[in-house]
């Protein structure tokens, strides 16, 4: 279950990025969850692609178990740590005073 420790430590990383450390609260914003609904429709599909093929296999030791589109949630939380965080840390930088 180490896969799922990290996708639980990059969604509590990625919130914590957004809450206290750049303080840009995305996570609360409605444009934020309709940008994330894009960006999730397309990731379920290329992780249904890639693990249904299947170029990616997972080791069943290393994940929960449950499933989505092929691919094990885990990666969804990977995926949100990511995008949340490139997110924040993209919109933070556009705010400093240069």
């Amino acid at each position: 279950m180490i896969y799922t420790v990290g996708s639980v430590v990059a969604i509590l990383v990625a919130l914590t990025v957004d809450r206290w450390l750049t303080r840009e609260r995305l996570v609360a914003t409605r444009v934020f969850w309709i940008a994330y609904a894009i960006i999730f429709a397309f990731q379920l599909l290329m992780n249904g692609l890639l693990t249904g093929i299947p170029v990616v296999t997972y080791d069943e030791s290393v994940i929960w178990g449950p499933r989505l589109a092929f691919a094990p949630i885990e990666d969804l939380g990977f995926g949100f740590g990511l995008v949340l965080l490139v997110l924040t840390t993209w919109s933070r930088l556009g705010r400093v005073d240069r």
